[in-house]
């Protein structure tokens, strides 16, 4: 949404080693039907966002996890 709103400087920061979050680990089905109009995992539906992002040229870091943010906005 910011991408499409205009934002350009973003940075998305995973803690696991792929991009999707608790999806990863919803393996049912039942997913993506409102979005892609198809029924999806999970990790099918975080693979559909995270082709988007790889698109957009979205820079993002896995395992990666933000403990603090200074009034500098260095994070840390």
């Amino acid at each position: 949404a910011a991408y499409k709103n205009g934002v350009r400087d973003i940075l998305i920061l995973e803690r696991d080693e792929n991009l999707g979050g608790i999806l990863q680990q919803c393996i049912h089905p039942g997913f993506g039907l409102h979005r892609f109009k198809e029924e999806l995992t999970g990790p099918e539906y975080a693979y559909k966002y995270e082709e988007q992002v790889e698109n957009l040229g979205i820079k993002y870091e896995t395992q990666t996890m933000v403990l603090d943010v200074s009034d500098e906005k260095i994070i840390i």
